[in-house]
């Protein structure tokens, strides 16, 4: 499949919050004064023919959104959609854009799946899913120019890359409906331009999840933590002390998680920051956590309490803040109302906070310039009127 979707700059209406069903799956990145965010839409929900992934922007702090700024739609004719917009700064200063091209075999529902399956859903999986991206060399511009869009590989890239100290660059992508004994990775040496695959750890006998969003922190130089969702209700883990030459054992570590995704991060300290749902089953409350070495994770500051919170992404900025963004309640098949089964009280938000390292410490949110988490995105179409 290389053929792209439709990129619209500076969408009408038809895209706006007010238009939406649905919203989840954000990523985050500050490019300097300006705040870039992404999230995934459209249709009555996920998966949908018509899921697209929409670019928004702010120039005051989080205040004020230019949403939608793009949209990358579906393609009507080749039923393929755009889906898990992803955003990166890369170590030359230009911000990435990626997102995921993939089609629904023949027989999937017009209308989606009202309770998703994942055994299910994977009959109607094309596993020729493939990544693509546009780059703007100056993201801070009044008039941001992107280049055209361009295939990657074929794969799907839910989490940033990272930049090693060997001078490549890391792609922890993976695929969906290979089911491979292995995770794979892709590496590219000459900044983007082209990227190679190489195999990672051995899966972790009796996962099954079919979506391991796996990532990657360097703590030093040539030690990697391989990180990935399963289904044993444990985030798992896997090293590397050769830049990825050779990996251990992938083994389920200490912190819980209700197969969902998680972010992990290096920060400016050395120290590594852990964004998760910390509960073996159903994906209830939003935490941050501190660690030294990825291992014991000995502090936490608390971001939400709330039900059906998720897909956590973030940075750190110039001045040591760290941004994080995640959904929560992101489609009417969640909090449904008891007496009506036709309405929800889903939030349909997505949230945005921002803290220091020593919020992380204290536990709360004590610095001066600290946000406390709220919505920035909000789907806003009332399922009633349909």
């Amino acid at each position: 499949m290389k053929s792209f979707n439709r990129v619209h700059l500076r969408p009408g209406r038809e895209f706006s919050p007010a238009s939406r069903l649905w919203v989840g799956c954000p990523s985050v990145q500050v490019t300097g004064k300006r705040i870039w965010a992404c999230a995934f839409t459209g249709g009555k929900y996920e998966p949908s023919r018509k899921n697209h992934s929409v670019l928004m922007y702010s120039d005051d702090g989080g205040e004020n959104w230019t949403d939608p700024y793009m949209a990358v739609t579906c393609d009507e004719e080749s039923d393929c959609r755009g889906l898990d917009g992803n955003l990166w700064l890369d170590p030359k200063g230009r911000l990435w854009f990626t997102w995921e091209q993939a089609r629904f075999e023949h027989g999937l529902p017009e209308s989606g799946f009202d309770h998703v399956d994942y055994e299910q859903l994977m009959r109607f999986f094309d596993p020729d899913t493939t990544c693509w991206a546009m780059i703007c060399e100056h993201p801070e511009a009044d008039e941001p120019v992107w280049s055209e869009p361009r295939y990657l590989f074929r794969g799907l890239l839910r989490n940033k890359p990272i930049a090693l100290s060997n001078g490549a660059w890391m792609v922890c992508d993976y695929q969906a409906a290979a089911r491979n004994p292995f995770y794979e990775y892709h590496l590219t040496f000459d900044e983007g331009k082209t990227f190679e695959v190489r195999r990672g750890p051995d899966r972790m006998p009796g996962d099954r999840c079919p979506f391991e969003e796996p990532m990657c922190v360097e703590t030093e130089n040539g030690h990697l933590l391989f990180m990935v969702r399963t289904d044993t209700g444990f985030i798992a883990m896997s090293e590397s002390f050769d830049c990825g030459e050779t990996w251990s054992e992938t083994r389920n570590t200490d912190m819980k998680n209700p197969s969902a995704r998680f972010f992990v991060l290096r920060l400016s300290s050395g120290k590594l920051l852990l964004v998760n749902t910390p509960r073996s089953r159903g994906r209830t409350g939003m935490r941050a956590f501190l660690s030294d070495d990825g291992k014991r994770w000995t502090h936490a500051l608390t971001l939400d309490t709330r039900r059906n919170v998720s897909y956590p992404d973030g940075c750190q900025d110039a001045e040591g803040y760290i941004w994080t963004v995640y959904d929560c309640q992101r489609d009417n098949r969640l909090e449904p109302v008891p007496w009506d089964k036709s309405r929800s009280f889903a939030a349909k938000e997505l949230v945005i906070t921002r803290f220091r390292e020593e919020d992380l410490l204290a536990g709360d949110f004590v610095t001066e310039g600290s946000v406390m988490p709220h919505w920035f995105c909000k789907a806003h179409y009332d399922m009633r009127k349909d």
